[in-house]
C-alpha cells in the first residue's frame, strides 16, 4: 500500500516511525487480502485533466510490452493484418451530370495516387501501405496519432502533385501544456464553441527545454481512441489490460523459476563409513571415488554405501492452461481475435467462424476510423491538390460535387473453409444482393482489371482456335483420352 503524506513525513522524520508504519501497512494489506474489503476506486478527474496525467504514461507502458512481450506484438501484427492487409484500397467513383460513371477520370485519378502513393510521406522512405499500418498501430497502442499535410508552399515535394503527408506520435504535442489564460488545453488552442484551431508541436519531444510551434488545425489530422465525451486527447486501447498483460508476465517469470528449480537434482552418498567423509576423502581419495554425471556413466562405490538422487516431483500441471486463460482475457480486452494471436486452433469450424465474425465487427469500426480521419482526407486533399494545379483532364458534363468521391476497402474476411465461403457469395450473387463489383472489391480487386484480362482471355482463346470458355479443362480431358474431348478439327469433320 502506499503512503499517505503524513506517514511520509514521518518516516522522513524517524526512523523508528518510519519502521513500525511500514509493519502497520503490511498488516493491514493482509487483512484487506484475507477479508475482502476494498476501498471504493473512482475517477474524479475531468477528460482533459486525466489526459495531462496519464496519457504519456499509459502509451510508454503499452510501447514497453510491444518490445519484450509477444502477445502484445502478436496482437498488433493481428489488428493490422486484418484492417489495413496491404493497403486500404481506393477506388475514384466521379460522376457525371446524367448520373453515369467518369471512367476515364477515375482511372487517371486511380493511376495518379497509385504513382503518388510510392512517395507518401515527406520523407521519402514511407509508402502509404506502410504508413497507414504504422498509424493504425500506433493509434492502437497509443491511442492516439496526429498526421501533417503539406500543400503547395515553398516544400521541397518529391512527387508531381505538390501534396505530401507526415505522420507522427502523440508525443510530439503535449499533453501536459496547458494554459487556461491563453485557452490552450493539453496542446491544443481552443476558439469559439471549444473548437480546435491549432496545435503546439514539438520536433524533439525528448529535449530538456521545449520549444513547441504552432501549427494550424487546417494542417494537421487527428486519429483518437477517446472514451470520454469532451476529450481532446486519446488513451492507449491497451490501457484496460496492462495490468493483466504485467501479471501474465510475472506469472510466466514465476512459472519459469518454478520449472528450472524443479529441474534440478541432488545427489545423496550415505558412506558407511561413520567417520567423516572429508576427512576420509582427505587421507585416502581412493577409497571414495569422485561421482561424475555422464552417458553411460559406471561407478564404483565402497561397500556398504547407499547412492540416491533427490529431484522435484512438481511438474507442469495447469500452467498451459492458466497462461491461455490469462492471454484469452487479454485479446478479449482489446478486441482481437484469440485464436489467431496465439496460434491456437482448436475450436470446430462453426466456433472459429462464430468468434472471427465477432471481432470482424470490430475491425471494421477500426477501419472506418482509419479511413474517416486519414485515408479519406488524405486523399481528398491529393485531388484537390491536383485539381489546383491543373493536372486532371476533367471531361464534359462532370459533376464536380463528386469530383472526391472514392470507395474504400482493406482486408477481407478470411476463408475458414473456401468451398462454403464461396457457395455463399455464389447464391448472394445470384439473388440480386450482392454485385460482381462489390464481390471484387471485398476481395481486393478491381472490376475493370478483372474485366480486362476476361476479355484478353477470350481473344486468345479465339486465336487459337478453342471454343470451350474452360479450354485448360477442354485440353486436359482430351490429354487423358476422354470421351467427351471434342477439338475444332473434330466438328468441322
Amino acid at each position: 500500500m502506499g503512503m499517505n503524506f503524513l506517514d511520509r513525513f514521518k518516516s522522513y522524520t524517524s526512523s523508528t516511525a518510519a519502521v513500525q508504519i511500514a509493519k502497520n501497512r503490511a498488516l493491514q494489506a493482509q487483512y484487506e487480502a484475507v477479508s475482502g474489503f476494498k476501498s471504493k476506486t473512482r475517477s474524479t478527474l475531468k477528460p482533459n485533466d486525466l489526459m495531462k496525467h496519464a496519457q504519456k504514461p499509459l502509451a510508454q507502458g503499452a510501447r514497453y510490452y510491444e518490445e519484450n512481450f509477444g502477445i502484445v506484438t502478436a496482437m498488433l501484427d493481428e489488428m493490422c493484418k486484418n484492417v489495413v492487409g496491404d493497403g486500404i484500397n481506393i477506388n475514384p467513383r466521379p460522376k457525371l451530370l446524367n448520373g453515369k460513371p467518369a471512367t476515364e477520370l477515375a482511372e487517371q485519378l486511380s493511376v495518379m495516387y497509385e504513382a503518388h502513393s510510392r512517395l507518401y510521406c515527406m520523407d521519402g522512405r514511407t509508402q502509404r501501405f506502410e504508413a497507414e499500418r504504422m498509424i493504425l498501430r500506433s493509434y492502437i497502442r497509443d491511442g492516439e496519432v496526429f498526421i501533417r499535410q503539406y500543400v503547395h508552399g515553398g516544400h521541397d515535394f518529391l512527387t508531381e502533385v505538390n501534396y505530401a503527408v507526415e505522420p507522427f506520435e502523440c508525443d510530439h504535442i503535449d499533453a501536459g501544456l496547458t494554459d487556461p489564460s491563453n485557452n490552450v488545453q493539453n496542446g491544443f488552442a481552443l476558439g469559439k464553441y471549444n473548437r480546435v484551431t491549432g496545435y503546439y508541436y514539438n520536433a524533439d519531444p525528448t529535449k530538456f527545454s521545449l520549444t513547441p510551434v504552432f501549427i494550424p488545425a487546417s494542417d494537421i489530422f487527428q486519429l483518437a481512441n477517446k472514451t470520454r465525451l469532451n476529450s481532446l486527447r486519446g488513451v492507449s486501447k491497451l490501457a484496460p489490460v496492462l495490468n493483466d498483460i504485467e501479471d501474465l508476465a510475472s506469472f510466466k517469470e514465476a512459472t519459469q523459476l518454478a520449472l528450472k528449480a524443479a529441474a534440478r537434482i541432488t545427489l545423496v552418498h550415505e558412506v558407511s563409513n561413520p567417520a567423516s567423509p572429508v576427512e576420509s576423502l582427505g587421507e585416502d581419495e581412493d577409497d571414495y571415488p569422485e561421482l561424475e554425471f555422464g552417458y553411460s556413466n559406471v561407478t564404483q562405490v565402497k561397500k556398504g554405501d547407499n547412492v540416491k538422487v533427490m529431484e522435484s516431483a512438481k511438474g507442469i500441471g495447469d500452467t498451459v492452461a492458466a497462461i491461455l486463460a490469462m492471454q484469452r482475457q487479454i485479446t478479449s480486452g482489446v478486441g482481437v481475435s484469440h485464436s489467431s494471436t496465439t496460434s491456437n486452433y482448436e475450436k470446430s469450424y462453426s466456433a472459429q467462424r462464430q468468434e472471427l465474425i465477432d471481432r470482424w465487427a470490430g475491425y471494421m469500426v477500426l477501419r472506418a476510423m482509419l479511413v474517416n480521419y486519414c485515408c479519406r482526407p488524405t486523399y481528398e486533399g491529393f485531388v484537390n491538390a491536383a485539381f489546383i494545379q491543373g493536372r486532371l483532364k476533367l471531361p464534359a458534363g462532370l459533376d464536380i460535387t463528386s469530383l472526391y468521391d472514392a470507395e474504400f476497402s482493406g482486408a477481407v474476411l478470411p476463408w475458414i473453409d473456401p468451398k462454403k465461403e464461396a457457395e455463399s457469395i455464389k447464391m448472394l450473387m445470384s439473388s440480386g444482393m450482392l454485385p460482381l463489383s462489390l464481390a471484387l472489391a471485398q476481395r481486393g480487386y478491381d472490376l475493370r482489371p478483372i474485366l480486362t484480362r476476361y476479355k484478353e482471355d477470350r481473344e486468345l482463346q479465339r486465336e487459337l482456335e478453342v471454343d470451350d470458355l474452360n479450354f485448360l479443362e477442354h485440353i486436359m480431358t482430351n490429354s487423358t483420352g476422354g470421351n467427351n474431348a471434342k477439338t475444332k478439327q473434330d466438328q468441322e469433320d
